[in-house]
Parts: structure tokens; C-alpha cells; sequence
């Protein structure tokens, strides 16, 4: 056990240690305790393909390749839509733990070295924590729920556990001060679950089998931020380890939300006194459960959009276009799985092209022979070499490189001075708008001159879902962003908490959400300038949580003097709105295309929906934040 790294079983002889009935952590706990770093996998299918993230989806390309029966390394665990996933320890990525085309075959098992589950690393060893990507943000939580609900043995009728630790952006946090319970539970008196925290002894329930679970409560003295939780098993009896897990957290004690659910016995090693692999904590982006009301993730705030964003080529050669028209002749290419930045997007006759920098052109998102298949999908800036992401940021106008196989490749044949005049060429300005069409091109050099904008949200990520969302959005003209300051935003037969109405959107803080989108069969945001201004560009930002209301459709337009509502952007079905959260979208190029369609038909009805009003006081402040307030006119 010394050699594979694991701690040595602590030996009391006959006697047991007596506490007092609390559950307080006691102070003579030495301090936080690093479990092990990683631990080794093996391949036991075919050859198994390594996703950028868990939450991959199945049309983007795969990073690499494992071997069938090559070993690797596993820094955590994470669960996405009900399935697992393993984070290599090298960076490279995620590898699911079934097969992708058949979720009922299991594809990894724990390899077995010198008689041990796996080859870990030392408590308390420094390993490597650079190679452990630290998530966008961390779950914030004063309360964690632990719950048992099934062991190793059918047959045994307690449960055991000898340490948790938890731990954010690497660092294993020390939980002195903290309480943990086990409501309904049974303990010898040496065996209660104060232990769970302490370096000796374990924690053990007798209650398990009567109640058919066994459940721990763990309270810190204040709200902490964790990314990931692992456990040691106990010095004996395997037959008692927990193979069923679920972890939940909450920030009041009422309110919970699922974080992790571990129902599979490979990722409790056999061996005695070693630590599980990382489980990381986070609400499943696949799920609409009440993420909202739960209030947990903390993700620092991104008060403005980036100039770029980062996309990467999927397909073949992909054609760089002077103009977003299919029916353009190509006048450069991307290399096949190269990573290249975008300024903004647009969509034209129903399909979308992505903007590159200094003048440079337009790529489409799809294939301009078949429009189904997805050429182009975003990409995170992690991902990105330094030296291409500093000449990128650094050298907007320059040329800049791309990433294919490891290697940069220029893609861009002009002169950084031809480069130049075509920037300004493009950014030429002038205060009338003119027709989109000139010599049967369009035209993307003036901007739009409006005093009310409307935004209407068409669709959300998951059609279950009965409300839709926005943090911020953000205008721009000529590259620079607009103040907001005395715009006023309205949402015509929307419903919002007081606190999350519609004039959250114009800054830093809160969200917009909207509870009558189902209803309404969309939701709609009319924004209302001082006077009237010009716009080139707009950018939202979704939520800190309810990654399923985020918009995938929506369509922009302008109200005009003399002309009425023109249609300035419409994006689509399935836009790649960001997964991650507080995370800006791309930059939506505005032009005039025609009139806009009605958003509200004078014959809209609303079927056999009967409107009440709720005779709880005070329900819109306290409970109007339960999805499924007014759905299909049933009042829930």
C-alpha cells in the first residue's frame, strides 16, 4: 500500500474513542489532506475517442484517440446528461466511460498495478495541479447533502467511510469549523461522523440497511466555493463500501440541487484506505431542474463581450468569402482543423457566415454544399496556443496565424497594408443608411440608425423548459461599445420576478427572465433609446445558471422614422449560444433586410389559457421564481 501510495490503515486495538454527542469537527484535525491526484484507467474496448469536454456534442471532431488496452490517467469525474466522463490527466480531454453509440457498454476499468486498484499519487503530493484545468467557476454552498444508496454487498446492513475532502481550483480546502450529521443514522460511539473530516478512524452507519439509505449533512461555517469531492474508503469490510452516490448542495438548507449522482462500482477502488478519483461537482447543463432557485454557481461576471471569439474548422478546406453569399468564389481557404478567431456573425437567405478579423472575409458556419452539415463550431480560448491567441489579441490588423496539427499556417495572402485599407474599407462610415443591396452585393459598411430596438426569443436550448433568460446584451458601433444609460427595456406580456425583470439586462448584475415564454410561444424585449442612435453590432450574455433557457433563436429588428420595424438580424434555429455560463455570444452583425413580420398577431389568442391571478399574498415577490408558474392555463 506504501508503494502504490495510499495511506497505511490506522490501528486502535480494542478501544474505542468516545466524543461527546455533537457532531462538531474536533480541533485536533490536522489540517487538509490532498487525496490522490490521479489514478490509472484502462482501455478495454475498441479505440476510444477523446472529447474537448464532457458536454461535447456528437457532430464536433474528436481531439485524439486511446488505444484498446492503453492505461491512462484520470483527474476527475463528471456526469453530463446522465452519462460519466474521465478528465485525462495529460490535458488532452474527456473520455466517456460507455460507448458512444451503445450507452449500456462499459468501454474503461480501473487498472490493476502491483495488486492495487490503480497507481496514485501520495496524500498531500504536489502532482501536477497544473494539469488539472480549473473550471470557469466554482459551485458555491454553505450546506452538502452525502447520500448512500446502495453498497458493495447485498448482504451487509451498515455503510462506512473514512474521509471526504473537498476541494476548488486545485486547492484541497481545510474544513475545521465545519458540522456533519447523519440524520436518522445509528454510530458507535467511536464511529460517528465527525470522523468523516479527520485523518483516523471512519464513520459508520448500522441504520443503513433498515432505512435503505444512509445520508450525511454537512454544514461549513459560512457559503464556500468547491469544484470537486473525493472519499477514502475504510480499513476493512469492502462489503460496506458506498457503489451508489449522490451529492447534493444547497446555500439556505431548502432549496438542493443534484451536483454529482455516482451509480457505478468502478469508481470505488477495492484496495483499503484509498481515495475515490475526483468527482466534480456541478449542476447537469443537460438537465432543467431548479438551478435557479438553488442559487449555487458562482461564476465571475464578464462585464463586457470580447472582440473575438473561437471557432474551429471541422470540415474540409474551408472557403474564405469576400462577402457572406454562398455563390462567392472563394478567395483563400482554412485549413482543415484549424482554430481561428471571429469578430462577429451573420445570417443571410437563412444561413449563417462568421466574420474574420482585419478585413479578411467570411467563412460559412455550414457546408455551401450541404447546408446540414456543420462546418464550423466555437471553441474556447483554453484551447488555443499562446503565441496564436497574444498575435490574434495583440495584432488585429496584422496578419495573423492558425492552428492545424500542431503546426501555424498562414491563411491570409494580403499585405498587412492591403489588409489595412480593407479594414477601413469595411468600417467606412456615414450617417445615412442606405439599401443592403448595392451591385448585388450586400452592403456591411453603414450602420443602423434606430430609437427602439425588439429582440424576440424564438426558442431555448431545451423545448421542455417554460421560461426563457438574458443576463446583459451589449451594442456597438464602429467597434466601440454604446452607453445604455437612459434606455429603457419593456417585455410586452412577459412575466418576471421583481427582481429579474426585463431592465436587468442594460447591466453587470442579476438576469432578465421571462416565466411567460411557453405561454406566449416566445418572449420579447423592446428597447427604448433617449434619442436615436446607430448600431452595428449586438451581443448577449447568458445566466449564471438554467443553462436550458438560454436562446438558440432569435430575431432583432429596428423601428425606423418613415419606414416602421425592419428586420435587422434573424439567427436561426440551433445558434451556438455559449454552454458556459455568464458567457458572452459572438457579436450579431445588424443590417437592413425588409420589413420586419408581426410579433404579435391581432388575432392572437391564447386557446383555452384562463388567466388568473394568484390570492397568495405576496406570490410574485416570494414564489413567482418556480418554473411552471402558468403553463398550458393550469395555475400551479
Amino acid at each position: 500500500r506504501a508503494r502504490a501510495g495510499q495511506t497505511l490503515p490506522h490501528y486502535t486495538g480494542a478501544k474505542r474513542l468516545h466524543t461527546s454527542a455533537t457532531s462538531t469537527v474536533m480541533s485536533r484535525s490536522s489540517g487538509p489532506v490532498d487525496p490522490s491526484m490521479c489514478s490509472t484507467w484502462r482501455n478495454i474496448g475498441r479505440r476510444l475517442g477523446v472529447l474537448r469536454t464532457p458536454a461535447s456534442r456528437a457532430d464536433e471532431p474528436l481531439l485524439d484517440h486511446l488505444e484498446p488496452g492503453s492505461a491512462f490517467e484520470v483527474v476527475r469525474v463528471a456526469v453530463i446528461g446522465g452519462r460519466r466522463f474521465l478528465q485525462l490527466a495529460d490535458g488532452r480531454g474527456w473520455v466517456p466511460e460507455c460507448s458512444r453509440k451503445d450507452p449500456t457498454r462499459v468501454v474503461i476499468e480501473p487498472a490493476i498495478i502491483d495488486g492495487a486498484t490503480s497507481a496514485v499519487a501520495p496524500p498531500g503530493s504536489a502532482a501536477d495541479i497544473a494539469l488539472v484545468s480549473p473550471p470557469r467557476g466554482a459551485v458555491r454552498l454553505r450546506y452538502l447533502r452525502i447520500t448512500v444508496g446502495a453498497t458493495r454487498s447485498m448482504n451487509t446492513p451498515s455503510t462506512q467511510l473514512a474521509q471526504i475532502s473537498l476541494r476548488c481550483r486545485g486547492r484541497v480546502l481545510n474544513l475545521a469549523g465545519s458540522i456533519v450529521e447523519n440524520p436518522g443514522g445509528i454510530s458507535p460511539p467511536g464511529e460517528r461522523p465527525e470522523k468523516l473530516l479527520t485523518t483516523k478512524g471512519k464513520w459508520l452507519d448500522l441504520n443503513f440497511r433498515e432505512r435503505g439509505k444512509s445520508v450525511l449533512l454537512l454544514t461549513a461555517p459560512h457559503d464556500i466555493e468547491i469544484d470537486d469531492l473525493a472519499f477514502r474508503v475504510a480499513s476493512d469490510a469492502p462489503g460496506r463500501d458506498p457503489v451508489d452516490l449522490r451529492v447534493d448542495g444547497s446555500r439556505d438548507g431548502w432549496e438542493w440541487l443534484v451536483l454529482h449522482e455516482m451509480g457505478a462500482v468502478l469508481y470505488v477502488p477495492t484496495a483499503r484506505q484509498a481515495w475515490s478519483p475526483w468527482l466534480h461537482l456541478r449542476p447537469d447543463p443537460a438537465s432543467s431542474s431548479g438551478a435557479e432557485s438553488a442559487g449555487l454557481l458562482h461564476i465571475e461576471q464578464r462585464a463586457l463581450p470580447p472582440e473575438m471569439c473561437w471557432w474551429q474548422n471541422v470540415g474540409k478546406r474551408l472557403g474564405v468569402l469576400k462577402e457572406p453569399q454562398a455563390e462567392l468564389e472563394p478567395r483563400d481557404h482554412v485549413y482543415p482543423g484549424s482554430i481561428f478567431a471571429v469578430t462577429r456573425v451573420t445570417t443571410v437567405q437563412g444561413r449563417r457566415y462568421l466574420q474574420l478579423p482585419a478585413g479578411r472575409g467570411w467563412v460559412p458556419e455550414c457546408s455551401r454544399k450541404d447546408a446540414s452539415r456543420v462546418v464550423a463550431v466555437p471553441t474556447e480560448s483554453h484551447d488555443i496556443p499562446a503565441a496564436v491567441l497574444a498575435e490574434e489579441i495583440g495584432c488585429l490588423g496584422q496578419c495573423a496565424h492558425i492552428v492545424a496539427a500542431g503546426d501555424t499556417k498562414r491563411f491570409c495572402k494580403l499585405a498587412p497594408g492591403d489588409r489595412a485599407s480593407a479594414s477601413l474599407q469595411m468600417r467606412s462610415a456615414t450617417s445615412s443608411c442606405e439599401s443592403p443591396v448595392a451591385d448585388g452585393m450586400i452592403s456591411l459598411r453603414f450602420p443602423v440608425r434606430f430609437r427602439q430596438l425588439r429582440i424576440s426569443v424564438l426558442s431555448t436550448r431545451s423545448e421542455q423548459v417554460v421560461s426563457t433568460q438574458i443576463a446583459q446584451i451589449c451594442l456597438r458601433c464602429k467597434g466601440k461599445l454604446l452607453d445604455l444609460t437612459g434606455f429603457t427595456v419593456q417585455n410586452p406580456r412577459g412575466q418576471s420576478p421583481s427582481s429579474e425583470g426585463p431592465e436587468r439586462i442594460l447591466g453587470p448584475i442579476g438576469k432578465w427572465l421571462d416565466m411567460n415564454f411557453n405561454t406566449n410561444l416566445k418572449s420579447v424585449l423592446v428597447l427604448t433609446a433617449p434619442q436615436e442612435v446607430e448600431v452595428e453590432d449586438l451581443s448577449f450574455c447568458t445566466a449564471s445558471d438554467g443553462a436550458a433557457r438560454d436562446p438558440v433563436s432569435l430575431r432583432i429588428d429596428g423601428l425606423q422614422e418613415g419606414k416602421g420595424w425592419v428586420l435587422l438580424q434573424e439567427t436561426g434555429s440551433k445558434f451556438p449560444t455559449p454552454l458556459a455560463r455568464r458567457c458572452w455570444s459572438p457579436w450579431l452583425l445588424l443590417r437592413v433586410q425588409g420589413p420586419a413580420p408581426e410579433v404579435w398577431k391581432p388575432d392572437d389568442s391564447f386557446g383555452d389559457v384562463e388567466r388568473h391571478r394568484c390570492l397568495v399574498s405576496g406570490c410574485m415577490d416570494a414564489h413567482a421564481t418556480k418554473e411552471g408558474y402558468l403553463v398550458r392555463g393550469k395555475l400551479l
